[in-house]
Parts: C-alpha cells; structure tokens; sequence
C-alpha cells in the first residue's frame, strides 16, 4: 500500500510540468527531454524503493530550480534578474539541463554496477560517545564559539542579514576572504559537533534498553544546540545553511531509525522550498514585519517566477552566454573553489565566484549571484566540461551513499549534512559554498584522528544496554 501511494504520488509530481509545458504551449525539445528525463529517474527511484536521501535531493532540486520555475519564468516572459537572450541561448541551457541529468545518472548507475560498497551485512560493534568525549566536543563547540563572536561581534549576531553582512564586512576591512573564514570557523564545528550528539542520542533511543537520555551526553548536546542556535539564528544567518542545519536533524534521526521514507524526503524537501524558503527571507532587511499577514500574501508561483532565489536556471543560460563571448576557463573556476582558504595576495590570479564572474560579463549592478553547478562545470569546459563533471558528480554520490551504509557516528553525519546542503551547494556559486562543507569535512577528519578521545571503545552486545544493531566510529 505505502509502495502503491508512493509511485501514484511520484507520478503526480512528474506529471506537474507535463501539464505546464501542455498549457503553456511550449514546444522546446530541451524542456520536454528535461522534464521526460526527470519524470523516468523520479519514478524509478520510487518504485526501487531507493534509500538514497542524498539522491533523492539532486531530483528535488532539478525539480524546483530547472524545471518549474524557468518553465513558468519563461510563460511570464521574464527571468529574475532582467536581461535578454534568443530562443538559441535558452534551448541550448534546456539542453545542458537535460545532459547533465543523464550523465549524472550514468555515473551513479555506473558505479553501482561494479562496486558493492563496504561491508554492510557483518553486524560491527558500537562506538557511541564516551562522557569524557562529550565534554571535549562541547569545548570545542564553545572554542570556535567565542572565537567567531571575539572577531565578529555580538551585535552582529541579531542584525537582519544584510545589514549583518555589511557590518561585518566593515570589521573585517573589507577583506572577503577573512570574513568568510571567520563565518566558517564559528558556524561549522559547532554545529557539526551538535550533529554529533543528535546522531549519538538516536542511536542510544534505538539501541539502549536503559533510559538513554539519562546521562552527561544529553546535557552538553543541549547546550551545544544553544550555542548553535545562537550563533546560526535565523535573522542575520541565510536561509540555507539555517535549513540545513534543522533538515540534518530531522534526516539523522530518519537515518538511524532505518527507515525508507526517501519519498517522504522528496515531498518535505518540495513543500519547504516552495512555501517555507520564500518566508524566511523577510529577515533578510528588517525585523519590521507582520509574519502572519505576510505569509497570507505569499504566492509559490510567484516566487518561484520572481524571486532572484531562484534564478539557477537564468544563470546557466547567462554561463552559455558568457562562454559565448570569452570561452571556457578550463578547470580554473573550480581549482579556485576548492583553495578558497587561499588568499589573493598569495594567488593574485585567484578565480571570483562563477556567479559574479558571470553578473560583471553581462554588466549586473549586483554581483552576489548563484551559479548552478552545471553553470559551473559549464563555463569551465563547456559541454564536455558538464558531461565530465556530472558523470564524476554522480560516481561520487553512488560513493558516499555505499559508504553510508556502515552508518558510522562520522560517516552518517557528513552523508545526511551534505544531503541536506544540496539546494545550497547545487545552486552555487561553489566558490560561495564549498567553504562550509570543506570545513565541515576537514573538521570531521579531525575528530577522526583524535576518534580515542571521543569515543567508547567497542562494545560487545549487553555490555552497556541490549544493542539491537552495531555501529563503527
């Protein structure tokens, strides 16, 4: 039964921009491969019953940013950010849409037929974290804590967000590069360590036959959750990294329970994208609102048309654009975004972020702009550039999802954050939001090499509750 609602569900949503495209007349080959190819992988991935959160956020975010919004962007005959192409420039994007899917899907097929994956079936024994481990991690939650508040400031903490970011920018001298290492360093190993304790206490309610929440663990999770609240408030932090953060939570105690609800994912994804996302940005200038009378106005297709938010798909025809006029910049927009804790004066020929890259081409007064990851690998190689990079992105996620079947305390974090960063990292620009989730896995390895002071050492069954299942660290 739940399999039958699934399938009819995934069905229905498919069928979304089938009717759209219908109505509106549009006849583009390279939207309707989109839209047909989008439908065939949703689908699928319902009807095989795929456990794969992280896949399952790529299909949602195509869904949202490359297919119904430009479909009804292009109905309304505007995009976000005014500018003008030919029917040329937007058939080609279609079509780079349409490649990247297939490639991306060739890759995570591909990988899936010859590699198996750790060894998912032997029972492992527990690591969970120890007390004396418990009271590291919150030091080190509360460490970067003060150290980002020391450089920032605490007013700037409760600042609507772009007022937060000028001001800071001004504390900073106007150096970019420190700002965003300092952002990074306060927000990310807090909160990572708080994604630490969540995992660790769904293990223990899953697990322990005794009371889990009874212990020192419980008491510093909650305090780390204050401290992260604090510092990643939803009135001067952006909404993605916020919506990260609390889906992490949510996917984490889904993950643990073992449970196959990547539907489920795909649906509460949609509906907070669609109705949820677009309300959380009345912090961006002011604190000066009514969020009931300003929830009441709000209109999804609305925002999904006109709101700058969702602008991939503009952006990946302005990429097509720009590569136009200057050709490709073969590999160094990406090299700049993986080093982007380089400073300038050490790399003088340092990449800007695709999307501004893109945004002063095409002479935008505003330069903060997204830029989609096919965008990216785009105006790094064109064509071929896209099929390379997707094919490596989709042999990279089958990866991670085999490797989150050993559903260790580190593995399974990293893999529910970075499925729940999707719509941040998928919509770029990378340079923009590599930082956090470079971050976030450096500070993993971290915890990995000093894994004897944080963790238990192995646990056989009934030594310290019944475990029911094993984990490794």
């Amino acid at each position: 039964m739940r399999l039958w609602f699934s399938t009819v569900s995934a069905t229905g949503i498919a069928l979304i921009p089938v009717l759209m495209a219908l109505d509106f007349g549009y006849s583009s080959v390279g939207a309707w491969a989109t839209i047909l190819i989008f439908g065939v992988l949703l689908i699928k991935a319902t009807v095989t019953e795929s456990v794969d959160f992280l896949y399952i956020s790529v299909l949602c975010f195509f869904y949202i940013f490359m297919i119904l919004a430009p479909l009804l962007q292009i109905e309304a005959g505007i995009f976000p950010w005014v500018d003008a192409y030919t029917t040329e420039d937007v058939e080609t994007s279609w079509l780079i849409t349409a490649v990247a899917l297939v490639f991306f899907e060739l890759g995570y097929l591909g990988l899936g037929t010859w590699y198996r994956g750790p060894n998912t079936v032997k029972i492992l024994p527990t690591r969970l974290i120890s007390p004396v481990g418990a009271f590291n991690l919150f030091m080190i939650a509360l460490f970067f804590t003060i150290l980002g508040i020391a450089f920032t400031g605490f007013d700037v903490l409760f600042l609507p967000r772009n007022k937060a970011t000028t001001l800071l920018g001004e504390k900073m001298g106007g150096s970019t590069h420190i700002t965003t290492m300092i952002n990074a360093l306060m927000r990310v190993p807090p909160t990572v360590i708080m994604l630490l304790f969540m995992y660790d206490f769904y293990n223990r309610l899953v697990s322990v036959s005794r009371k889990p929440w009874l212990n020192i663990n419980t008491v510093f999770m909650f305090l780390t959750v204050v401290l992260v609240a604090v510092v990643n408030n939803p009135i001067s932090t952006a909404r993605f990294w916020v919506g990260a953060i609390i889906l992490t939570v949510v996917l984490l105690a889904l993950y643990a329970r073992r449970k196959n609800t990547a539907f489920f994912w795909f649906t509460l994804n949609l509906t907070l994208m669609v109705v949820v996302f677009p309300i959380a940005d009345l912090y961006r200038n002011t604190l000066d609102f009514n969020i009931l009378e300003d929830t009441v106005e709000l209109s999804p297709a609305k925002e999904l048309t006109y709101n700058a938010d969702f602008d991939a798909f503009q952006q990946l025809v302005n990429a097509k654009v720009v590569v136009d006029h200057n050709g490709v910049q073969y590999g160094r927009q990406f090299a700049s975004s993986i080093l982007f804790f380089v400073p300038r004066f050490v790399w003088p020929n340092k990449a800007e972020p695709t999307g501004m890259y893109v945004a002063n081409d095409r002479n935008y007064s505003f330069g903060n702009l997204s830029s989609p990851l096919m965008a990216e690998f785009y105006v790094d190689g064109g064509l071929i550039g896209t099929i390379l990079g997707m094919l490596l992105l989709g042999l990279l996620y089958r990866y991670l999802f085999e490797l989150s079947k050993r559903r260790t305390i580190l593995i399974g974090c990293f893999y529910c954050f970075f499925a729940t960063y999707q719509f941040y990292f998928l919509r770029g620009s990378l340079m923009t939001v590599s930082n956090y989730m470079l971050v976030a896995l450096a500070f993993l390895g971290g915890i990995y090499l000093f894994r004897n002071l944080i963790f238990m050492k192995d646990i056989s069954d009934g030594a310290d509750g019944v475990f029911t299942h094993g984990h490794q660290v």
